[in-house]
């Protein structure tokens, strides 16, 4: 009777030692199973995530989400939808990723909007509410005018590389805004006006009156090229924004036919008037041009003109 039980015993033992035997084979021929696709830090991105995740929080940092009735405190790892607001304290800051390689860095004293551009769900916008803020995007980013920034009278657009938008000043009446290229090139457009490209060290500020009455542009590093409208779409006006150089643009309407009237100046370095032209908005043939004469020229005019010495 014991002989046939451990007959039995060593009959099944040695069954799971052939089943195992086999799985173990079955498994060294079965192919492995292909990784899990994740994105490294080093690779490039063309899209961005459809929400935005905080990767760096110091100090007070709050977010409403569009559903939301009340703020809460960011909470790093955690990803936002977009349409939040963001508000940044006193000493804080606060970093979000739009994918693994694009972020953008708010400083403190800010708040800000991301959202998705209308009709284009694979990019996104930027509203900078107040205060300051730094976006990065690889250099060789593809994918063109997927982030637009967008703040008081102006809209940056074309990112590659780094570049930082702030809120200098706000009053009642007017806003100053600085746009700084860091690396690679911003397209930077406003009412009345196109800079086609701010690269690495320029840096411009734009002060713009609440009411859209007045816009003053300004060179405080490097020279870039200014495109100025002056009613012709095809043919603006080209003015080299350099330090100390100035460019006014004037607005006001017409009280009768309410019609807006431009009128643009220019001015040198040197402080010498260069254009000054007016247009009126729809009206292409309702416009003046004119290129002020180099003191030079004004020079060798006087001389003409003088009598010769006796």
């Amino acid at each position: 009777m014991r002989s046939s039980k451990f007959f039995v015993l060593t009959t099944a033992v040695a069954a799971l030692n052939l089943f195992a035997q086999d799985a173990v084979e079955d498994n060294a021929a079965a192919p492995e199973a292909a990784p899990q696709q994740v994105t490294l830090q080093g690779e490039k991105r063309a899209d961005f995530e459809p929400l935005m995740q905080a990767v760096a929080v110091i100090g007070a940092c709050t977010a409403k989400t569009p559903k939301g009735t009340a703020t809460e405190t960011v909470t790093i790892g955690r990803a936002y939808p977009l349409g939040t607001v963001y508000t940044v304290g006193k000493g804080g800051s606060l970093t979000l990723n739009f994918n693994s390689d694009a972020n953008i860095k708010v400083s403190e004293n800010s708040e800000l909007v991301v959202d998705e551009i209308a009709g284009k769900p694979d990019c996104r916008i930027v509203r900078l509410l107040r205060g300051k803020i730094n976006t990065t995007l690889p250099e060789d980013f593809k994918k063109e005018g997927a982030l637009v920034i967008e703040t008081f009278g102006l809209t940056c657009s074309k990112l590659i590389g780094k570049a930082e938008v702030q809120i200098m000043e706000e009053t009642s009446t007017d806003c100053l805004v600085q746009v700084r290229g860091v690396t690679g090139r911003t397209y930077v457009e406003g009412l009345h006006y196109v800079i086609p490209q701010i690269r690495a060290a320029n840096i411009l500020q734009v002060l713009q009156s609440k009411d859209q009455s007045f816009t003053r542009l300004m060179s405080l590093s490097g020279d870039y090229v200014c495109d100025l409208a002056n009613g012709d779409p095809a043919a603006p006006t080209v003015f080299t924004l350099s330090p100390k150089a100035v460019v006014k643009i004037f607005r006001k309407r017409a009280p009768l036919s309410e019609r807006l009237t431009v009128t643009t100046l220019t001015v040198s370095p040197s402080g010498k008037a260069k254009n000054n032209f007016s247009f009126v908005v729809g009206n292409a043939d309702a416009r003046t041009g004119e290129l002020i004469p180099p003191p030079e020229d004004a020079s060798v005019a006087d001389k003409a003109a003088a009598p010769a010495a006796p």
